[in-house]
C-alpha cells in the first residue's frame, strides 16, 4: 500500500521549443452522393466555384463518432474498485446501442515502464546526424532520439461498436470491455500518471490517433491515488546516449529549489491565475532535504522568477532538495582511455572550454553540486543511458509557464479537438471519504481541480460510492444528447471547410449566428438552435 508520495520537480526547459500542429484525420475524399440525408451542390464555372451541402435531418445518419478512453489504476489496492468499474459498464454502454462508437482501456502507469499501452520507435544519431542501426552498432557512442505515441497492442485495441450491430454483436463486444477493464491488472507503477495518459491520446496526431476532431468525446478517470504526471517527464521524445563498449559517467547530487508558485497567465484573452509546481536550480543555503527556504533564498526566487517573465502572486511551500544527475564523460574529455583520470578533481575541458575541475563546469552552467557528491562511474557492459533531455507532449509556448498546467492542457486540447463536445469523469478518493477500500490512499486533488475547471464539462464520483453507475450514466447521457446534434460530413475533401450554415425554412431561409452551431474539422454541431420538422439546412463549404 503506498502510503507516501514523493513529488518530482517540474522544471521549465527553454532551450527547445516544439510545436505541435493538429492533423485532421478522417477527411478523406468520397463520392460526393453516397451519404444519406446530404445532396451536393457545386456552382460558378472556372475557379470561381463554390460548393454548398443540404443536410436534411430527417434522413441524415451520420453524427459524431463517439470515443471513450477509460484511465484505470493498475495498482494492487484498487482491485476491488476495478471489478465495481466492470459492473457498471452496462450504464456506460447501453444508451450507444445504434452508434459508431469506441472505446479504449489503458492503464495509469506511464513511460517509461508502460509498453502495453505506449509504443516507441528509435532515431539513430551519429556524428554528422541521424543515422540506420547497423551504421549505430558501427560507433562506439551514439545517441537515440526514442519517439513515443498510444500503442495498438493487443490487450488495448480500440473496442469498436458499429451502429449496425444487433444485439448478439453488441453484447459481445460489450464483455470485451468490462473483461479489458479486469486485464489491467495488479502490477503497474507506484506513479499514477492518468492525468499524462489523457494527454498522450488527445495530443497523438498520428494516422492511427484514437481521437479525431469533430468526435463526441469522453475520458474516464478510475484511480485512489491522486495524479502524479508532471509537464516535463509527460514526454513524446526521450533522449540517450548509447555505446558499443564500456563508458565513462559521472553523477553528482544536485542542490535545488523546489517551490509552488502562483502566477498570472492569459487565458482567452482574460487574465487568470494558476498554481503550479516549480524547480529552479541556482545557489542556496542548503540546509536538509525538505528543509523550508530561508526568506533571503525566497527573494532570490522571486527575483529569478520574475527575471524568467513570470507574473507572481505568491510562492508557496518552499523547499531545498536534491537531485542525482549523469553526465557523460565522453563528453568532457574522460573517454575511458585514462583509469586513473577523475574529472572531479581534474581539469575538464567542454566545448572549446577549460575548467579546473566538474565542479566548476557545474557552477558556471548555473547549478550548484553538494560537496564530495561527484563520483565517477564505469559501465560493466555496453549499454542505454538517458540523458533527462525530453520533449515534453504539450508544447511549451513563449510566454512563461503557459501550458505547462496539465490540467489546461486537457482543456485546451478537448477544445480544439471536440468544442463542446466532450465529457471527463474521475472515480477516485475524494476529501473525507472513509470507507476502508481507501485507507492508506491519497486524496485525489488534481482531480478536483480538474473537475471545477472543466465546470460542465466533467463530473466526478467517490470511490467509496456502492456504484458508479450515476456517473457512468452521466457521461453516456451527455454524450448521446451531443451526438444527436451532431452532423459529419464525410462528403467532404480534405481542404474543405464548413464556413456558414442556413435553414431553409418552407419558401424562407436566413443564416444560423456563431452562437448556435459550432464547428470542429467537417462536422458542425447545434448549440442553441432547434430545427423544425421540414428545416433543411444549407451547409456552406469554403476551401483551403
Amino acid at each position: 500500500m503506498k502510503k507516501f508520495k514523493i513529488f518530482a520537480l517540474l522544471v521549465l526547459s527553454f532551450s527547445s521549443i516544439y510545436f505541435v500542429f493538429f492533423q485532421f484525420q478522417n477527411c478523406a475524399k468520397v463520392n460526393y452522393q453516397t451519404q444519406a440525408g446530404v445532396t451536393v451542390t457545386t456552382t460558378g464555372t472556372g475557379t470561381s466555384t463554390e460548393k454548398t451541402v443540404e443536410v436534411n435531418p430527417l434522413f441524415f445518419n451520420d453524427p459524431s463518432d463517439v470515443k471513450i478512453l477509460v484511465v484505470v489504476d493498475d495498482s494492487f489496492t484498487m482491485s476491488q474498485s476495478r471489478v465495481q468499474l466492470a459492473n457498471a459498464m452496462n450504464s456506460l454502454l447501453d444508451p450507444l446501442k445504434g452508434r459508431n462508437s469506441e472505446i479504449r482501456i489503458v492503464s495509469t502507469t506511464g513511460i517509461l515502464n508502460n509498453q502495453l499501452d505506449y509504443t516507441s520507435e528509435d532515431e539513430f544519431i551519429g556524428p554528422t546526424g541521424t543515422i540506420n542501426l547497423a551504421q549505430a552498432a558501427q560507433l562506439a557512442n551514439y545517441g537515440i532520439k526514442r519517439n513515443y505515441r498510444p500503442a495498438q497492442s493487443a490487450r488495448h485495441q480500440p473496442l469498436i461498436f458499429s451502429r449496425y450491430y444487433n444485439d448478439v454483436q453488441f453484447n459481445e463486444v460489450k464483455e470485451k470491455a468490462k473483461s479489458q477493464v479486469l486485464a489491467v491488472g495488479n502490477a503497474g507503477d507506484d506513479s499514477e500518471e492518468s492525468l499524462c495518459a489523457a494527454i498522450h491520446h488527445l495530443y497523438d496526431t498520428s494516422a492511427n490517433s484514437f481521437f479525431k476532431p469533430g468526435d463526441k468525446a469522453a475520458v474516464v478517470f478510475l484511480t485512489d491515488e491522486n495524479d502524479s504526471s508532471l509537464y516535463t517527464t509527460c514526454s513524446k521524445q526521450i533522449a540517450f546516449k548509447a555505446s558499443n563498449t564500456p563508458q565513462i559517467y559521472y553523477s553528482y547530487k544536485q542542490e535545488r529549489i523546489q517551490a509552488v508558485i502562483e502566477y498570472y497567465v492569459m487565458k482567452d484573452n482574460v487574465e487568470t491565475s494558476i498554481t503550479t509546481q516549480l524547480g529552479l536550480p541556482f545557489k542556496h543555503s542548503l540546509a536538509a532535504d525538505l528543509a523550508q527556504c530561508t526568506a533571503a533564498d525566497r527573494e532570490t526566487l522571486k527575483a529569478e522568477l520574475l527575471r524568467q517573465g513570470y507574473r507572481l502572486i505568491s510562492i508557496n511551500d518552499c523547499i531545498y532538495t536534491t537531485q542525482e544527475t549523469f553526465y557523460y564523460g565522453a563528453d568532457f574529455g574522460d573517454n575511458g582511455t585514462g583509469p586513473s583520470k577523475d574529472l572531479c578533481s581534474a581539469p575538464v575541458n567542454y566545448q572549446g572550454r577549460n575548467y579546473p575541475t566538474l565542479y566548476a563546469y557545474i557552477a558556471s552552467a548555473g547549478y550548484t553540486a553538494v560537496a564530495g557528491s561527484c563520483k565517477k562511474l564505469t559501465s560493466q557492459s555496453s549499454n542505454i543511458f538517458i540523458t533527462q533531455e525530453r520533449v515534453p507532449v504539450i508544447s511549451l509556448s513563449s510566454e512563461a509557464g503557459k501550458n505547462s498546467d496539465l490540467i489546461a492542457g486537457i482543456q485546451d486540447q478537448s477544445e480544439k479537438m471536440f468544442m463542446s463536445g466532450y465529457i471527463v469523469a474521475s472515480i477516485v478518493r475524494r476529501q473525507n471519504d472513509g470507507c476502508p477500500l481507501n485507507a492508506g490512499q491519497s486524496v485525489g486533488s488534481m482531480f478536483e481541480t480538474l473537475t471545477a475547471k472543466l465546470t460542465g464539462n466533467a463530473v466526478i464520483e467517490s470511490l467509496c460510492a456502492g456504484s458508479f453507475t450515476n456517473a457512468l450514466s452521466s457521461v453516456s447521457k451527455f454524450m448521446v444528447q451531443s451526438a444527436q446534434k451532431s452532423y459529419s460530413l464525410k462528403v467532404l475533401a480534405e481542404n474543405e471547410f464548413i464556413r456558414g450554415i442556413n435553414v431553409k425554412r418552407g419558401s424562407n431561409k436566413f443564416s444560423l449566428s456563431s452562437h448556435q452551431y459550432e464547428t470542429v474539422g467537417h462536422t458542425f454541431t447545434l448549440l442553441s438552435f432547434e430545427p423544425q420538422s421540414g428545416d433543411i439546412f444549407e451547409v456552406l463549404i469554403g476551401a483551403n
